[in-house]
């Protein structure tokens, strides 16, 4: 007696959500279900106003490792920190400087007088391009 009023049960719930889904299909407003409004649309980002561009890309530099960490450019310089090394860059890519490092970088940074400032998670190395 149990079971048949539990099948009984799921049977009528079934009917009664494939009613509610097809009676949406066939009787919904096909005006209402042809716009989707939560497209993901991008229309919007690249319309750029002209005037807001200040700069241009006037050269494009190879890097000579993969996945560079960190970034950083003063005074014709690029210094570039790798997983495991450090390099040292003109505007023209050759290489100035060179050097195997500890560990993944976070932060770099070029003081005035040539040093390249490293910072870690627990650490910050200071190296200079002179030596």
């Amino acid at each position: 007696m149990k079971k048949s009023l539990i099948y009984l049960l799921l049977i009528v719930l079934a009917s009664v959500a494939g009613f509610v889904l097809l009676g949406d299909v066939f009787f919904g407003n096909p005006q209402k279900s042809a716009k989707n409004p939560y497209a993901y649309d991008l229309g919007d980002i690249y319309k750029i106003d002209p005037s807001l561009i200040q700069y241009k890309e006037t050269k494009r530099i190879a890097l000579t490792h993969p996945e560079a960490k960190a970034f950083y450019y003063h005074a014709g310089h690029l210094a570039i920190a790798y997983k495991n090394q450090l390099q040292l860059i003109d505007t023209a890519g050759r290489e100035i400087f060179s050097k195997s490092i500890i560990g993944p970088t976070t932060a770099i940074s070029i003081s005035s007088n040539n040093e390249i400032f490293l910072a870690s998670q627990d650490l910050v190395e200071v190296y200079n391009t002179n030596a």
